[in-house]
């Protein structure tokens, strides 16, 4: 019984580690708005799609941001900036390793009707 317990623990204090080794993703990139000017502050959210678990970030000065230690999968990305509303980017498809850049470009908001605005939030973003 005490080998047992003892094999239980030891496998147990492995799995931290192996999670902690594997290979992960970065995605970076800049955020401005259509004149080409960085953003501070925005908010940049990424979610992993078949798990639900997110990591999030703000731009810095510069309009960068940077989401590390990401597990290779697929992602679905959300950015906001006051002023500016958000922008969703459907999928981002990370492999172990990858560097991706996703330069996030945001557009003055018009006076529109909600249900065109709406319509602009939920289309899929070109690559």
């Amino acid at each position: 019984m005490q080998r047992l317990l003892c094999l239980l623990f030891g496998f147990v204090l492995l799995i931290p580690a192996t999670l902690r080794d594997q290979p992960v993703a970065i995605v970076e990139g800049t955020v401005s708005n259509d004149l080409g000017t960085p953003l501070y502050g925005a908010s940049v959210r990424i979610r992993n799609v078949m798990t639900g678990t997110f990591a999030e970030t703000s731009s810095d000065r510069q309009g960068l941001y940077e989401i590390k230690d990401l597990l290779q999968g697929r992602y679905s990305l959300w950015a906001t900036a006051d002023g500016y509303g958000s922008i969703w980017i459907r999928e981002i498809v990370l492999n172990a390793g990858d560097r991706v850049r996703q330069d996030i470009r945001f557009h003055r908001r018009l006076p529109t009707s909600s249900a065109v605005a709406m319509e602009m939030q939920s289309a899929p973003a070109m690559k």
